[in-house]
């Protein structure tokens, strides 16, 4: 079962009315409404009595409809009170709602790299699907209706007291008895229900799972362990869902049982204390209507009060998320990015990973003139694409700097900083738009020529005239009716009209057959040339002719040179060359 600690429930409760700041007008107002239509409605007890004990036992007829009038006049002021405190509920709600949900997307933009390479998208889509959807619960359902059932609740007892005190004594035991039975059966349907919730969100990752891998199970012949999975997560459902269904009977078990005691005993209770003249017949009338709305109210309040705790466990993720400290891109004196010509240097660069102890980069220094085009090679988890991350600023050294033409990467306007710089990928995403939308992804604002000579460059314009609708042709999710060599140069054309100082290349050519390839580096020859340009790859065909190839043994810059010259070296790279041209026949 969940727990919690009392003060951070108190903080993240806080954390989520918090978005109704905005609104407290909006607020106040309804509470005022909703005390006035509360009050209107808790008179009609009393106009019962009145009823009962003034015109018929006394058999006026006079004040009948005088009343009756006053009465109607008043419950239409109720409705029309509670129209607006509606209309203004269902405003600041949907308002605090949009803010939620606006800030929860604000912050995931401006969360670091770290944040996405260790969180699986599944679970950043629960939070803004299900713990959202309990942070909107707590504004649509729980918060309005425990403020309306405890000003009923308050007006109505203080109603009750006036009526009579004893009377009203003798229903505390019975409140007292749900109080003490009820929260644990309310709590335990709530905690079977998130837990329903969450293996429903599981199961149907498992039924997208098992639907996208069904060409490799059959391949397999595994059709049967897939299904027997998918049963295993739908059997967990199942029994959730029994056990929802039988705390939520079994709350409303206690709740039925602790009114109707509490029936019996003013029944009861009011019956002697009309017969010692201590009580009369409209008002045990009016306080048995007081009771039963009454008691209704409070016992809600106290199992909303219990599945508000349970939801605050829910929402907990959601405030851990907004806790988390987000990538640096706001230096109130940040440099722009202007007039820049390119170098880059590394002195004396650190780096491990955060929580882990192992060094990934090791007092690394090199630099790269504006212009050169660099390479870096050596074995996997050497950290060459670190090296990339720690330029685009995913990450931060853990000791060393960084500069851009002498100064701190750090020191850079951070969006700026990005624009300058142009990365190419291994893995290409392309969104499931036309050719044209994603090459424009580079530069919204060009145009259509510019569009085509980008594509021209990147040697993709052809192929692009061959698909069924050229440049309007729907690429698929993720570009998946292109081949890889045409995502790759989709991606090299977005570049060039991106235009940056600084090219990225990131294995950008190693999913590739050799004719792709070709096709591929011949694009990334143009896009290169007159750029600073850092490439990260294992396939050494593709950096023969690179300015300088740097090769990376353990954290540290082992050697250095260009192709040739490492060749002659006969060292790291050069068993590497031999290992490759072996594996190749």
């Amino acid at each position: 079962m969940f727990r919690f600690h009392g003060r951070k429930l108190v903080q993240i409760y806080i954390w989520a009315l918090s978005f109704l700041s905005k609104y407290k007008w909006e607020f106040f107002l309804v509470i005022l409404f909703m005390l006035i239509s509360t009050f209107i409605q808790l008179i009609i007890p009393r106009f019962v009595q009145y009823f009962i004990d003034e015109l018929i036992l006394e058999k006026r007829q006079d004040p009948f409809f005088m009343w009756i009038g006053v009465i109607a006049g008043l419950l239409i002021l109720s409705i029309f009170l509670k129209t607006i405190q509606n209309i203004l509920r269902i405003r600041f709600q949907e308002n605090a709602s949009r803010d939620l949900q606006f800030t929860i997307f604000q912050h995931t933009r401006k969360l670091g790299f770290p944040y996405f390479e260790s969180h699986p998208v599944g679970e950043t889509l629960s939070l803004l699907n299900s713990e959202v959807s309990a942070m909107q619960k707590l504004y649509k359902e729980h918060l309005p209706t425990m403020l309306e059932w405890t000003i009923y609740a308050l007006i109505a007892g203080i109603m009750m007291f006036q009526i009579n005190f004893k009377l009203t004594l003798s229903t505390l035991p019975c409140l007292l008895l749900y109080y003490i039975i009820g929260p644990s059966f309310v709590k335990k349907s709530a905690l079977y229900g998130k837990r329903l919730s969450d293996q429903r969100i599981q199961f149907n990752q498992k039924v997208n799972e098992t639907m996208s891998s069904l060409p490799e199970l059959k391949i397999n012949s595994a059709e049967n362990w897939g299904l027997s999975r998918l049963t295993e997560y739908q059997s967990n459902m199942g029994k959730s869902f029994i056990k929802v269904v039988f705390y939520a009977y079994a709350k409303f078990a206690v709740r039925n049982f602790s009114f109707y005691i509490g029936f019996v005993i003013l029944l009861l209770y009011g019956y002697w204390l009309i017969q010692r003249d201590e009580l009369t017949i409209g008002g045990i009338s009016a306080f048995l209507i007081y009771y039963i709305d009454t008691m209704k109210r409070i016992t809600g309040v106290i199992a909303s009060i219990s599945e508000q705790k349970v939801l605050m466990h829910q929402v907990e993720k959601l405030y851990d998320f907004c806790q988390m400290e987000p990538d640096d891109d706001s230096r109130p004196n940040a440099i722009k990015c202007q007039n820049i010509r390119g170098n880059l240097e590394f002195q004396n660069v650190t780096f491990r990973y955060p929580h882990h102890s192992s060094v990934l980069l090791n007092n690394l220094s090199f630099t790269v003139e504006s212009g050169e085009k660099v390479a870096i090679v050596g074995a996997s988890g050497s950290g060459k694409s670190t090296i990339l991350k720690i330029l685009g600023r995913f990450y931060t050294p853990s000791d060393g700097v960084v500069l851009l033409d002498g100064v701190p990467l750090q020191h850079y306007e951070i969006h700026e900083l990005r624009d300058l710089m142009g990365f190419v990928f291994q893995e290409t995403y392309l969104f499931g738009r036309t050719v044209r939308e994603n090459i424009l992804f580079g530069n919204p604002d060009a145009s259509e020529e510019e569009v085509i000579q980008a594509a021209k460059s990147a040697n993709a314009h052809d192929f692009i005239m061959a698909l069924p609708n050229g440049y309007d042709t729907f690429v698929g999710e993720r570009g998946v009716k292109l081949s890889g060599g045409q995502r790759q140069r989709i991606s090299i054309a977005r570049m060039f009209l991106r235009n940056p100082k600084i090219i990225i290349l990131d294995e950008a050519t190693s999913a590739l057959d050799n004719l792709s390839e070709l096709e591929v580096m011949n694009a990334l020859e143009k896009l290169c040339r007159g750029r600073t340009t850092i490439m990260v790859t294992h396939r050494l065909s593709s950096i023969v002719h690179m300015d300088r190839i740097l090769v990376l043994h353990h954290g540290r810059i082992a050697e250095w040179g260009s192709h040739t010259e490492l060749l002659n070296k006969k060292g790291i790279y050069y068993r590497m060359h031999q290992t490759l041209e072996v594996q190749n026949g």
